[in-house]
């Protein structure tokens, strides 16, 4: 399992006790590495609900981009003008 991080998209997948949810994607809210699981947010027929899944039933759809200096709305130029 890839390193998840708070803000990853995720679909959810192999879950045997609640099969329904299979194929739903969801953002990371945060990851529990000792229980191994992820709190996730996901949104069906337009309620958003949490929900605790285990990373084994998690895969990596796309990684939340990393910190640039405009989205700290610091523009780059301004750093090096004397």
């Amino acid at each position: 399992m890839a390193f998840l991080r708070r803000g990853d998209t995720v679909k959810i997948k192999g879950l045997e006790r609640k099969p329904q949810f299979n194929g739903i994607i969801g953002e990371v809210l945060d990851v529990d590495e000792e229980e191994r699981s992820a709190r996730i947010v996901i949104s069906r027929s337009g309620r958003r609900s949490e929900m605790a899944v285990r990373l084994r039933n998690l895969k990596l759809i796309e990684e939340r981009p990393p910190p640039s200096f405009a989205s700290n709305g610091i523009r780059y130029d301004s750093i090096y003008e004397g």
